[in-house]
């Protein structure tokens, strides 16, 4: 081959690569706004980016093709949309400027959950909206089921203000939240009257045109003392659309637990939380909880067994210092690790995450910040970084 040919290929080549990293490429983008526009905005549409995902539905790795990620149990797309595809039922939620993002879920090449995402001209999240897709699922799948979807909205300073859920059932309910200067000072708690079960269920989703069939049930007001720490919340009932100040439930806090606490009685780490990596601990009828401690009141072990004594599954501590070293949860074939490092105020600084023996989660804390980076076949694939219990930063590791 000739050099002058040698150099056409190798252009040749070169303008393809660059196509296919301007086809994949579809991160959120200020640019992509037409902000010259009042009342509407124009999205620059792109490919859908695909992934390999896992069963909560996260981006873990970007393949080159939708044909790659569907050879995966899980695969997700991503896109931007224009607002015509948005459905009906969260287009009272949407304000200028916001782009919508679509994101699909799928198991075995099965659409199974939606997600919906508006995002502001700065890229934060203005609402998420998910809904499993009931049409895909079996009838024992659905029955599994506790809700059919939910929607949040967030504030600019990305603070959670409203929640709805939607069951299977048809009822709904709804929960608005109150700041004061960043600080949560009350939520009020709203239930859906039940909708006709002839009706589609999805039309009981036009949340702000049928604002009137959520009723008030409670709400809970907090109460800080000069130090920003909780003192009490107070739950006040509604009776005929009234609050009841008679009917009030207070739940307060002491102000020196060790103080409050009987000297003999008081035994430090008897209530242990375990890492959100194990999944959520719940009991069903008859099932129940079997708790080993040693002479010190601390958890050595927590099993849970069937009406029939057999263990589903065990989770064992191990303590170092009156601090715990790590936990390992046993399910079956399933073995999850949680291993944690402290300082020497016996806060906690790191968190190691295996799931048989592989790391999948790391998180670093720093003050107030956590730094969580998750693995995938033990390779970084994405970091956040977290602020007071909220996510400020999400960055994909290629």
């Amino acid at each position: 081959m000739s050099k002058k040919n040698l150099f056409l290929v190798i252009f040749i080549l070169l303008i393809f690569a660059g196509f296919i990293a301007l086809t994949q490429e579809m991160e959120f983008n200020p640019e992509n706004i037409d902000t010259e526009k009042e009342n509407e905005i124009t999205i620059v549409i792109k490919p859908a980016r695909w992934f390999i995902s896992n069963k909560g539905g996260m981006a873990v790795e970007e393949t080159f093709s939708k044909a790659i990620a569907m050879r995966n149990e899980y695969a997700l797309s991503i896109e931007n949309v224009n607002l015509d595809k948005v459905p009906f039922y969260l287009l009272s939620f949407y304000e200028t400027g916001f782009i919508p993002e679509l994101r699909i879920l799928y198991k075995n090449e099965i659409r199974t959950r939606t997600q919906w995402l508006f995002r502001d001209k700065s890229g934060f999240t203005r609402m998420n909206s998910v809904f499993t897709e009931l049409d895909d699922l079996t009838d024992d799948e659905i029955n599994l089921l506790e809700a059919d979807g939910f929607i949040e909205l967030f504030d600019i300073n990305s603070y959670l203000i409203s929640e709805y859920r939607f069951y299977k059932n048809g009822k709904g309910t709804r929960i608005e939240y109150t700041y004061d200067k960043n600080v949560l000072t009350s939520c009020e708690y709203f239930i859906q009257d039940e909708i006709d079960k002839e009706q589609d269920l999805v039309i009981s989703y036009s949340i702000k045109e049928n604002i009137e069939k959520y009723k008030p049930v409670y709400t809970d007001v907090y109460r800080y003392n000069r130090s920003s720490s909780l003192r009490a919340i107070e739950r006040l009932f509604y009776v005929n659309m009234q609050i009841v100040f008679d009917d009030t439930v207070l739940i307060s806090f002491p102000r020196n637990a060790m103080r409050a606490a009987r000297e003999g009685n008081f035994i430090s780490e008897r209530l242990n939380k375990y890492s959100g990596f194990f999944g959520d601990v719940y009991s069903e009828n008859n099932f129940k909880l079997v708790y080993e401690t040693d002479e010190r009141g601390r958890i050595l072990s927590q099993s849970y067994v069937d009406n029939n004594g057999k263990i589903i599954w065990e989770i064992k501590n191990v303590w170092l210092n009156n601090r715990i070293a790590s936990s390992v949860k046993t399910e079956g074939d399933t073995v999850l690790l949680a291993e944690y490092e402290y300082d020497q105020n016996g806060d906690r600084l790191i968190e190691r995450n295996y799931k048989n023996g592989m790391l999948e989660r790391l998180v670093n804390v720093e003050g107030n910040i956590d730094i969580e980076e998750l693995y995938f076949n033990n390779i970084l694939v994405l970091r956040a970084v977290w602020e007071d219990g909220r996510k400020i930063s999400e960055t994909r590791v290629r």
